[in-house]
């Protein structure tokens, strides 16, 4: 990823979940998620970005926009979105 902005940041009454707008090397992407998880196998908390979705006819939900983002880019863009909060 050559450069990425997180250019909004929302909570919502959800505590694990907060929604972001993010423009990465120049492509703003509106309606982002954040979401703080806790696996109930083994109790691992982390964080996934989840890109904007709709539901399909057949229940299914399909992003409307995709970007394959590295750990450390994850890492980066996780970071400035809890320093904007």
């Amino acid at each position: 990823m050559k450069e990425f902005e997180v250019i909004k940041v929302r909570t919502t009454k959800n505590e694990n979940i907060v929604m972001f707008d993010i423009k990465i090397n120049g492509v703003s992407i509106y309606g982002c998620m954040l979401k703080h998880v806790v696996r109930e196998s083994d109790g691992k908390e982390f964080d996934i970005i989840q890109y904007p979705s709709y539901q399909g006819t057949n229940g299914k939900y399909y992003n409307h926009v995709y970007y394959d983002l590295s750990q450390s880019d994850r890492d980066l863009i996780i970071n400035q979105i809890k320093s904007l909060l």
